[in-house]
């Protein structure tokens, strides 16, 4: 026999003996990645991320050291992640807030708190916009869509989209109460229609700005648990962030960083010296985007020390 038709043979032999033992054979099983309450992150840790939708959720006014009066948020650090040297970039609020949605502060909004309009707007472009549409401010308070004005428990300058003329017509339909009924952030979970990037905005009471450390652990804890409960989470679709807008001018702006994502190995600490700019480099890149602003500079240290670079 030619060695041709030997390894024809052989060949038959193992396709026959394949075919044999199909019925027989074992299936593979394919389990969907576990999230629980107390182990939300690290179900995808060392896998290619396919983060579709960043959620943001803002605090006020405190520095580092709040973490450890936030029994929740402190917890939450620990089983997922959070950066050691993280820096807001400016004083009072709107300025950090243009800064980490556009990588600029204008002039007329440096060193300011103001109401939109005059020169307290931003004509840069934003993430916002380079989401084509695709983003949502869920307001806490705020009585009517993409309130001006600041009124009650709502601060218009905690929410950065009303300064941004380049999306002024899409804000009225974008950014809307966060406890709506119909397109709610609760409802928005429910139906599995998260935006490409959200930010989430507590009120004055919620964001610890009028010192309710405790009120802002109970707000995160309710709404990072619906996140993380949700089909799009749970998919591996989502990053949540959370931050400080800037400290209480008592640690040279030291603010704390707080990661979620199934990417990202529990008890993760990104070490270096990173700020704002280097969230919304983070965030641009995690969803695609090239970087704007002052977030060209950046490096992606951030977002690989996360797993979601």
């Amino acid at each position: 026999m030619t060695c041709r038709a030997v390894i024809g043979t052989i060949l038959v032999l193992c396709l026959l003996g394949m075919t044999a033992a199909q019925p027989n054979a074992v299936p593979v099983k394919f389990e969907t990645p576990v999230v629980t309450a107390t182990a939300p992150c690290g179900s995808l840790a060392g896998t290619v991320p396919h983060v579709r939708s960043v959620v943001l959720v803002m605090m006020e006014n405190h520095a580092t050291p709040v973490l450890g009066s936030m029994p929740y948020l402190h917890a939450t650090a620990a089983r997922c992640a959070r950066a050691a040297g993280y820096y807001a970039v400016s004083h009072p609020s709107l300025p950090n807030y243009i800064a980490l949605t556009s990588g600029h502060i204008p002039s007329g909004i440096r060193g300011r708190d103001c109401e939109p309009g005059g020169s307290c707007v931003s004509r840069d472009r934003s993430i916002f916009g380079q989401t084509r549409g695709s983003w949502r401010v869920w307001a806490q308070s705020m009585t009517r869509r993409c309130q001006r004005q600041t009124i009650g428990r709502y601060a218009t300058r905690h929410t950065a989209a009303p300064y941004y003329t380049r999306i002024l017509t899409q804000c009225r339909a974008r950014q809307i109460p966060l406890d709506g009924p119909r397109h709610g952030l609760s409802a928005t979970l429910s139906a599995d229609r998260l935006p490409a990037f959200s930010m989430v905005v507590p009120d004055v009471r919620d964001d610890q700005h009028d010192g309710c450390i405790s009120c802002g652990d109970r707000f995160a804890q309710t709404w990072i648990g619906r996140i993380t409960r949700s089909a799009a989470y749970r998919r591996g679709d989502v990053a949540l962030f959370v931050t400080w807008d800037e400290d209480d001018y008592s640690s040279g702006n030291h603010v704390p960083l707080v990661v979620v994502s199934p990417y990202t190995t529990p008890g993760s600490v990104a070490r270096g010296r990173f700020t704002h700019y280097d969230l919304l480099r983070t965030m641009e890149r995690t969803l695609g985007y090239a970087p704007l602003g002052a977030a060209r500079t950046r490096s992606d240290s951030l977002a690989r020390q996360l797993g979601l670079g």
